[in-house]
Order: C-alpha cells, then structure tokens, then sequence
C-alpha cells in the first residue's frame, strides 16, 4: 500500500472538511448577550439562573431548608444565602445551559476545535511515518529498531505539542465560559493571555491529576474515577481564581467531594462520547483512502465535542456553583 498517497488524500479531505466547519461557524457566528441589555448587578436574594438569561428573584416558593444551617432555600439557588454553603449540581441544568451556551456562542468550539484537528493531524504524520518504515523492512528481527527509528521523533513531536497546547487550549475555557456567564463579548484574547500567565500552574496540575489517575486506574480503577472526579474543577480554579496548581486541586477536590455523584455524571458524559467514538473507529477498515479520511473525521468530531463539553461544563459548574456568591458575583460585574 502507497501510505504517502493515503496520508495525502486523506489529509486533504480532513482539512477541507475542517475549512468547511471553521467557515460556517464564522460566517454564522453573533456575540451573544442576554435579553434587555447588559447584566444588572447581584443583590443577596438573587441568583444568576441559566446562560444569558435575565436575572431571576429567587424569593418565591419555598423548597427546602440548607443541611449545613438550617436557613431557607427557594428555587435555582445555587448556594445558601446564609452560611455561602454549596447546594447540589442540577446535571441537567448544566447539561441544558452547556449546550444552549455553545449553540449561542459557536466561536467557543474553535480552540478544542482547532487543536482536535491539529493533534489528528500530526497523528497521521505519526502514523504514515511508521508505516512507511515497517512496510520497507524485510526481516522480522529490525521492526522494533526500526519501529523505533521512525517513530521516536514523531511521538516526540505530538507529546510536545500536546504539553504545550493542551494546557493553554484548557486554560482558555474558565475565560470564555465566564464572559458569557456575565453576559460578555467572547474575548478569545483576554481568554489566550489569562492560560498563558497561568500555563505552568495547568500543566503542573495536569501531570499530577495524570499521575495520580494512572496510580489510582492500577488500584482496581475505582480510585482513579475518583480522583478523575476530586479534581475536574482544577483549570476553573487556577484560572477563575488565581490559584496556583496544588491550591487549585485543593479547591476542586474541596467542592466536588460532597458533590461526587452529580460531578461524576458530567464526567460520564464526555467519557461516554470518547468511548463512542472509540467504538466507531474501530469498526472503519483504515486499508484505503476513504477509510481511513473516515477514521480521522470521526476522531475530529468525537474529540472535539467531548473536549469542549467538558471544559465548558466543569467552568460552567465551577462559575455557578463554586463562586455564585452574592459578593464574588458582584466583584466580577463589568
């Protein structure tokens, strides 16, 4: 098999498609404000409800009392008024608000969207690359030198761009997901310079949460599902409050431990889509051209949308839940 024609021909049907999703999100794309103009300030009997929507009174109906003081909770409060204590994660109001914040906003998708694309991309470099050297190797006892060889520098290059991209594409979300929150013009620049000022806080955290994954993933998996839920928060932390990476952990861990469930789900549901797309692969024969340009639209798609859910879900969760207090909000007013 001709790889470097393969490589080609499906590279070209990738980035046309690519070009394609960039134009029509752009030419589509309006900056999204909330009904009636700009955001009014936060009085302490009022709460931020959904995405871009008007300020709601929550001083109606009365729905429970607060397991932490005892003080009275109404509808679509998101903390206690009286002690600050957090309530629990309505999933499907993340879920709702998630996706009518994408659809509002498509200029969101573009970081995941752009570094998706890049990744699969310099996967299939990877991959022609070594297919081409074990192709061309005749005897049995030089494949792993040569397996080596081809694909020391290759693996090298994605692991490179993938600690210097990842943190920053991640880092850019808390950003974005908060300038909508408040009913703000995306700023993709604010949201660049506040990821890269917060770059070696992310990674750290990266690789620790990694370590500590794979640690507890060896352990019968359960406790790494747990930490994998302990510390979905930390870029919202770092980045919304200016944190370095182990306070940043702490300050996830300390507000998904009572809410593991309700985080674990949101969890799920991008894991759920990677798993998905992981089956799909599966089942396409990469032999030929049309194949294999299936394979890596597939991994586009199915990547791009599980990242963004989960970056925009955790910054959502952690602005609405974590820091929707009467006096953060109002700090945080334009």
């Amino acid at each position: 098999m001709d790889y470097s024609l393969l490589t080609i021909t499906s590279a070209s049907i990738v980035m046309a498609a690519s070009v394609i999703l960039v134009y029509v999100f752009l030419t589509h794309y309006r900056p999204f404000r909330p009904a009636g103009g700009a955001v009014r300030r936060l009085d302490t009997r009022e709460n931020l409800v959904s995405v871009g929507s008007k300020v709601e009174a929550d001083t109606v109906t009365q729905i429970g009392s607060c397991a932490n003081c005892g003080a009275r909770i109404t509808p679509n409060q998101k903390f206690c008024f009286n002690c600050g204590h957090g309530l629990a994660i309505d999933v499907e109001k993340v879920l709702n608000s998630t996706v009518r914040m994408i659809r509002k906003t498509p200029v969101i998708i573009l970081p995941m969207f752009i570094q998706v694309l890049a990744s699969t991309l310099l996967g299939l470099w990877t991959f022609n690359g070594i297919m081409t050297q074990v192709t061309s190797t005749s005897d049995p006892s030089a494949y792993f030198a040569t397996f080596l060889a081809a694909s020391g520098p290759r693996l090298l290059a994605v692991a490179v761009f993938g600690i210097f991209v990842g943190p920053i594409v991640s880092g850019m979300y808390p950003s974005m997901v908060e300038d909508v929150y408040f009913g703000r013009a995306i700023s993709t620049g604010r949201a660049f310079r506040r990821a890269i000022g917060k770059y070696l806080a992310i990674l750290a955290s990266d690789i620790l949460v990694g370590c500590l994954i794979v640690l507890g993933a060896f352990l019968l998996v359960v406790p790494g599902l747990i930490v994998a839920t302990w510390y979905f928060y930390a870029a919202p932390a770092i980045i919304l409050e200016n944190r370095g990476p182990v306070s940043g952990m702490s300050a996830s861990k300390r507000f998904a431990r009572n809410k593991k469930w309700s985080t674990f789900l949101l969890l799920l549901v991008g894991s759920g889509i990677t798993l998905l797309g992981t089956l799909f692969r599966n089942g396409v024969s990469t032999s030929t051209a049309p194949g294999l340009a299936v394979y890596l639209v597939a991994s586009l798609i199915f990547g791009s949308i599980a990242g963004i859910l989960i970056a925009v879900m955790s910054s959502f969760t952690y602005l609405s839940y974590a820091m929707s207090k009467p006096s953060e909000l109002k700090s945080q007013m334009p």
